[in-house]
């Protein structure tokens, strides 16, 4: 009975030893965020198997977060590129803005300018009709007037 519990003990040290030492080296390292761990595949049995199943694991694990960078990298340029786009596309809009100000105000000046320019000359052309057809000053008004009737018309 002695000897049955000796080989017991011997037997369940020799399979619980790696499983320990698994568990404390690599998977606490890999708990921390250290990846670069790996198990040493000492034997062909299942402690062999589970050393070989881990040490894939952490290969995957290094993968999926090198992925997961990269992609992470990629939406960030992106996010620029749009953002940059969004500037010059918010930029042209404000150039465009601008200029629309502009040909309102000037829409603006030049009715503010023909309206008493079309006065002018409306009075001018009445007072042409009441004078007498030899009068001089007939020919002195009509130069000013074709004049403001072009100015009235830019």
């Amino acid at each position: 009975m002695v000897l049955v519990n000796l080989i017991a003990i011997t037997v369940a040290r020799k399979i619980s030893q790696p499983i320990r030492a698994l568990r404390q080296q690599a998977a606490q390292q890999v708990a921390q965020g250290i990846t670069r761990v790996r198990c040493p595949v000492t034997s062909a049995d299942e402690v062999g198997y589970l050393a070989e199943s881990f040490n894939t694991m952490i290969s995957e694990l290094e993968q999926t977060h090198q992925e997961l960078r990269e992609w992470a990298e990629n939406m960030e340029r992106k996010v620029d590129e749009r953002t940059a786009e969004l500037k010059a596309m918010q930029a042209h809009l404000i150039r465009t803005e601008k200029m629309a100000a502009i040909g309102k105000l000037a829409a603006g000046v030049a009715h503010e300018i023909n309206n008493p320019l079309t006065g002018v000359l409306t009075n001018s052309s009445l007072m042409l009709q009441d004078l007498p057809p030899d009068d001089a000053r007939r020919r002195t008004s009509r130069p000013s007037s074709m004049r403001l009737s072009g100015a009235a018309r830019l």
